[in-house]
């Protein structure tokens, strides 16, 4: 008789198999520039390198928000030269100081000019400048006022200006592509602006002297001045084009207080189409006032 042979153990069904859940993946994607102090040093291969690397730019797919702000970075303790520490504890102070409190701008960091409001973002590149400077003594620069350079002086205060419009301007289009409902109210007098002007009569009524001067101005004489602005704001706010924003700025119109005086005529002077200073006029008859009574 044949013994009974021991039974195989067969392969456990794949139902009986204890499931584990995946886990959960967390990615973190991010982009970081690094600059080394020569060329030379950046073509040789990551293992060779020896020099300390700066990082200067760094952006984090997780922050979207960061896509727009492309702030510039101080370099990391490590790798800061103990040369540079006094310039970087400086970038540091400064940065502290000058934090940018205005929402539509996209800059954390930027020096306001105390007479014309203007905003001058704060890049590493003024940061540096700026930092530099104050190595050199209250004379050539303090935490509370920049050195005398073409990065902070009025020949680059129009770029500067410039700059701050678009910025905002972005920021509108972004509003109203995400669905935001944006309402235009034209009043009386752009209204009379946009219908066609009247046929001469055939007997025109004299007009006297005070009142063909006053008619020139661009502030019509039946309105009071509106709230005081910059012109920077004044141009985002009722939406000038580029050309007449750019103008207005670099023919020294650091506010609306000078504006309201201006004569038509002084405009068409400096350049501006009739087409521009028919959009300013709109502008500055919604900004204004209607005297009461």
């Amino acid at each position: 008789m044949t013994p009974p042979q021991p039974r195989k153990k067969g392969r456990k069904s794949d139902k009986n198999k204890k499931q584990v859940p995946p886990k959960d993946l967390n990615l973190s994607v991010s982009l970081q520039l690094y600059m080394y102090p020569t060329p030379a040093e950046a073509k040789k291969p990551v293992k060779d390198r020896t020099a300390a690397k700066t990082q200067i730019w760094k952006f984090d797919f997780a922050d979207p928000l960061s896509t727009f702000e492309a702030q510039l970075l101080v370099p990391a303790e490590r790798d800061i030269n103990s040369d540079d520490d006094p310039v970087n504890q400086n970038i540091i102070a400064l940065r502290g100081q000058w934090p940018c409190e205005t929402k539509s701008c996209l800059s954390k960091n930027c020096w306001i000019n105390p007479e014309t409001a203007a905003h001058f973002p704060l890049h590493f590149k003024r940061l540096e400048r700026w930092s530099m400077a104050m190595l050199d003594g209250p004379k050539r620069a303090m935490i509370d006022s920049p050195p005398n350079d073409p990065l902070f002086t009025t020949n680059n205060e129009d770029n500067s200006l410039a700059s701050h419009v678009l910025q905002q301007r972005q920021v509108r289009r972004n509003s109203t592509a995400n669905g935001s409902n944006i309402s235009i109210n034209i009043t009386p007098k752009v209204a009379a602006l946009l219908r066609p002007a009247p046929l001469p009569s055939q007997f025109p009524t004299p007009i006297t002297t005070a009142t063909a001067t006053l008619s020139l101005l661009l502030l019509s004489p039946d309105h009071m001045p509106g709230p005081h602005m910059t012109m920077a704001d004044f141009c985002t706010r009722y939406g000038l084009d580029e050309s007449v924003s750019l103008k207005l700025i670099q023919l020294g119109y650091a506010n609306m207080n000078s504006l309201q005086y201006t004569q038509v005529s002084d405009l068409k002077e400096c350049g501006l189409l009739p087409g521009n200073i028919a959009q300013l006029h709109a502008a500055v008859l919604e900004w204004s006032l209607v005297h009461a009574g």
